[in-house]
């Protein structure tokens, strides 16, 4: 009689080194605390769900401490910030706070530039590593998307319940937060409204779909609604973006619909609203002359920044302190000064901590862009991956448009671009997860010994990765 032997289990398929570990923590047991406390700060930070709950029942609930506490200590000890760190946008990031750090003893005010330094080490810098630091592997960073995505339909809703139209014509928000402002509530739109065309491209139903673009139709509308002129050209220059950079049949897809955005942006705009954004001279018919008066002022303070930065190339005037410099010299000078910030987040950086923080700064936003091309590549022909082709695509149109609207804002310290990098990283990290690769090693297990990490079905080269590979940086 044979004997009843239970058959052999089939073999799992080969993994690289490093895979399983990688895939065992994603299976831990406090993965899902950390992934609930990171996710609600994500949702808070993108929405200002905190900001709108303090205006409409005066209170604060320090939402912001409630989970961004428990969430930087649950990727502080899960090994997420040397995970973070691995990767070269992080170095670039960390070396730009420890310029503005060395700033601050050179600045024309020390104790604004240091409360300003603290204010973003507190608030918006860990924002790069709760992010980054979040997802390890496919589904986590799906997660990540559609909490930002999430967000922007709060933001529309938002938009939709508290916004007015003032004096000169332009739609904000009611004085709610951080971004009441026209042109600032346009520059956040322009960053998240992507995260939205991410799901229109990937769900699986008709309804989401339609429901999406119909949320990216009005977000287009609120933004050239709101008459500020940068985020205009930011919307052009997404456009452009769309219709050169698409994969595919989207390519064809955003070429058919660029004449109806330009129908929107013509007809069904407010007429004040365009005229505002068509004033760039006093020879254009009709021009708006609060608008000509904006652009002469921010044309002072470019100029003005432009000094301050040729006067001060190393350590600027200080972190923060643009707006009371220029003030002060304009009032000892030649009248009365404006008071006002640079209205350019490049110029605010440079001005105010030196051209070395410039440098950091462009280094960390590049090498995020970089990797997320990079990755582009990756998962160019993978069908199974084209989720994340697509959040690929969304991302970097995200990042071209915003780095083209803060070029009229004065978001040179918040947290956006933080939170941009942190995508790229959490993207390569499910992508490597979805290949089989091996997870980037953190530094202090790997004895310091930063070594480029082979990519699956690709020879390895170091000098195009963006992780790190030996000291140098």
């Amino acid at each position: 009689m044979t004997p009843n032997v239970a058959p052999p289990r089939p073999l799992s398929p080969p993994l690289t080194p490093g895979a399983a570990g990688f895939r065992q923590e994603s299976r831990g047991a406090g993965r899902n605390i950390i992934v609930f406390f990171c996710i609600a700060l994500i949702f808070i930070r993108f929405s200002m769900i905190h900001q709108l709950i303090a205006y409409m029942f005066r209170v604060n609930l320090y939402l912001l401490y409630l989970f961004g506490i428990p969430a930087i200590l649950a990727v502080f000890l899960s090994g997420g910030v040397l995970r973070v760190l691995r990767y070269r946008t992080a170095i670039y990031w960390v070396l730009f706070v420890l310029w503005v750090l060395i700033d601050i003893p050179f600045s024309t005010w020390r104790g604004g530039s240091a409360q300003m330094a603290y204010s973003y080490l507190r608030t918006e810098f860990p924002v790069l590593f709760i992010v980054g630091g979040l997802a390890i592997n496919r589904r986590e960073c799906r997660l990540v998307l559609q909490t930002v995505a999430a967000a922007c339909v709060v933001n529309l809703f938002v938009s939709s319940s508290f916004s007015q139209v003032d004096s000169n014509a332009r739609m904000s928000l009611l004085q709610i937060g951080s971004v009441s402002n026209a042109n600032d509530f346009a520059g956040h739109l322009i960053l998240v409204l992507p995260f939205l065309l991410w799901v229109a491209l990937s769900a699986k139903t008709v309804l989401i779909r339609f429901l999406s673009v119909a949320g990216l139709a009005w977000g287009t509308y609120l933004i050239m609604a709101s008459a500020s002129r940068g985020a205009a050209i930011a919307v052009a220059v997404a456009v452009v973006f769309m219709v050169v950079s698409a994969p595919g049949r989207l390519r064809l897809v955003f070429l058919l619909t660029a004449p109806l955005v330009v129908f929107l942006a013509v007809f069904l705009i407010p007429r004040h609203a365009l005229q505002r954004i068509l004033s760039f001279s006093s020879t254009t018919e009709n021009a708006s002359e609060e608008a000509l008066e904006s652009s002469q002022i921010r044309e002072r303070l470019f100029l003005d920044s432009v000094k301050d930065t040729i006067a001060h190339p190393l350590f600027g005037v200080g972190p923060g302190q643009f707006s009371e410099n220029e003030g002060k010299e304009r009032l000892s000078v030649n009248g009365p000064g404006l008071w006002y910030q640079t209205h350019n987040s490049l110029t605010q950086i440079a001005s105010e901590c030196g051209i070395p923080a410039l440098i950091l700064y462009l280094l960390a936003i590049g090498s995020a862009f970089q990797l997320l091309g990079r990755n582009g590549r990756r998962v160019r022909g993978v069908p199974q991956l084209a989720d994340l082709g697509n959040a690929i695509f969304c991302m970097r149109l995200s990042m071209v448009a915003f780095g083209t609207a803060i070029l009229f804002l004065n978001f040179g310290y918040v947290f956006y671009l933080l939170a941009m990098s942190g995508i790229a990283i959490i993207l390569d990290l499910a992508i490597t997860d979805a290949l089989g690769g091996s997870a980037p090693t953190p530094a202090v297990s790997a004895g310091l010994n930063f070594q480029p990490l082979p990519r699956p079905g690709r020879r390895s080269l170091p000098h195009l990765d963006n992780r790190i590979a030996g000291p140098k940086i």
